[in-house]
């Protein structure tokens, strides 16, 4: 091919391309969309595996009218969002609403360093995955895992909890009317479920239709157990006179297996002399963990012992024995864990006892603090095993409710302060107020426990309610 052929060739070519470019559609798509941002429902639609091309472009079906929009949370975010512009006296990358646009009386929370929307779900409805719920409120959020200090968050109500009644004493608001009967055209006040949505713990209750009534038509009378098999037998207790036991789990059948479990053979350090064991004999497994100091005034209290599970005796030797671990609480057992009688502990009953915030009054009984979590939790929940600082002598027994509370203390100065005009306004936070600062306001009454096991000066508890996390050092009244 000629020198000149080849130079017609390229000019041919590069004229096409210059062609080509000059249609329409052409990374026009491209160029009109920032390279910058991605809205969260393209990232959404990228991540399920919506097909590319012609599929993609396919408009989306409408939902229909009154049908709920479900929430998706987007997909993790490895980068902020750019483009951040000042608002007032923060940065951020969205467009925050007027907190005067805000209804009347909605309870506004001012994002801090160090917020994000599964711990104010956490606190606010004590459930972290409940997060969508704020997230849906605060649509000016476009990517929930980037949230910015300074941004006014709008929280919704909490979920009605239907047991809280009003205490019998003290003054109190006259109650609601009943609500009135939905009539055939009219719409149900609960929001309906999408098929195959997970309902919530906290707002099932007042979800799902009540239960059926017993086949012999009459509800049954007997009280239900507060606790069950594990939170007696896989806690533990504070143990003032901890001592070694003499007998504990020697050996193990399969050498150099790490951690013991439910089905394994051991083999103890007693057998037939001194009659230490006997075939069919069942003993307690117990570790010793840590050792508990009062949150207050820092004396010790004693020694915190695990039940870790129970061994079954199979077979006795002269100074040995062969057994078998019946049943393993989560944790594994390892060689070394010590061994003692297994006993019947009591499973005190459930009794329903009305929680109210209003309840403020102190009952004139015994008052305590929560001295230990249990599971090495630094907070606790409904649900979870907790040991107070009262017991036995203090006249507790297995069944006692306690109230826990928390003191009044004196309002925080915000964190974040605002001094913004916008459009024809002027905002600036509200400054403390302080002409009232000696007044006493009452206790905040937040949940209940109810005693399991008592010892002589402290007790093991369960958490049957509460509407906040529960610490170390919480306040208890016998109620």
């Amino acid at each position: 091919m000629s020198m000149a052929s080849s130079k017609k060739k390229a000019g041919f070519v590069l004229a096409l391309l210059l062609v080509a470019l000059t249609l329409p559609g052409w990374g026009e798509e491209k160029a009109q969309q920032p390279a910058t941002s991605t809205s969260a429902s393209a990232q959404t639609e990228s991540q399920a595996g919506t097909p590319s091309g012609e599929e993609a472009r396919k408009p989306a079906v409408a939902p229909a009218p009154g049908a709920p929009v479900p929430i998706q949370a987007p997909p993790e975010s490895s980068t902020p969002p750019t483009s951040l512009h000042k608002v007032g006296d923060h940065w951020t990358p969205y467009e925050p609403p007027d907190p005067e646009s805000f209804p009347e009386g909605a309870t506004i929370h001012v994002i801090v360093s160090g917020d994000n929307l599964w711990n104010l779900a956490n606190t606010h409805f004590q459930n972290p995955y409940l997060w969508p719920q704020i997230w849906n409120e605060n649509r000016y959020i476009l990517d929930s895992h980037w949230i910015y200090p300074g941004d006014p968050l709008l929280l919704p109500p909490r979920p009605t909890v239907v047991s809280e009644i009003v205490p019998a004493t003290g003054q109190t608001a006259p109650p609601l009317p009943p609500a009135p009967e939905a009539g055939p055209q009219e719409e149900s006040a609960t929001p309906p479920v999408p098929p195959g949505a997970e309902i919530p713990e906290q707002v099932a209750e007042a979800i799902l239709p009540a239960p059926a009534p017993a086949e012999s038509g009459m509800a049954s009378s007997e009280p239900a157990p507060i606790a069950d098999h594990d939170d007696i037998y896989c806690t533990g207790e504070i143990r003032r006179d901890y001592q070694e036991t003499v007998l504990y789990i020697a050996n193990e059948e399969q050498e150099r297996k790490i951690g013991l479990t439910e089905g394994d053979l051991v083999y103890l350090n007693g057998g037939r002399q001194g009659n230490r064991v006997q075939p069919g004999e069942v003993f307690q497994v117990i570790v010793k963990q840590e050792e508990v100091f009062h949150p207050v005034t820092d004396k010790w209290l004693g020694t915190y012992v695990h039940r870790a599970g129970r061994v079954k005796v199979l077979a006795v030797q002269e100074n040995t024995a062969i057994a078998q671990i019946t049943e393993s609480c989560g944790d594994r057992i390892e060689v070394g864990f010590e061994l003692e009688p297994a006993q019947e502990i009591p499973v005190p009953e459930y009794r329903e006892v009305p929680f109210s915030r209003l309840d403020v009054e102190p009952s004139g009984k015994a008052n305590g603090y929560v001295v230990h979590l249990q599971d090495s939790r630094s907070e606790a929940f409904t649900g979870n095993v907790v040991d107070v600082d009262l017991g036995s002598g203090d006249g507790l027994k297995p069944g006692d409710i306690l109230q826990i509370y928390v003191g009044s203390t004196p309002p925080a100065e915000r964190r974040v302060k605002y001094r913004y005009k916008w459009g024809e306004r002027r905002y600036e936070s509200q400054d403390l107020r302080s002409e009232d600062s000696d007044l006493l306001y009452p206790r905040k009454p937040v949940g209940h426990l109810m005693v399991l096991t008592t010892g002589e000066k402290t007790s093991t508890a369960k958490i049957i309610h509460t509407v906040r996390e529960i610490e170390v050092g919480s306040k208890v009244e016998v109620r």
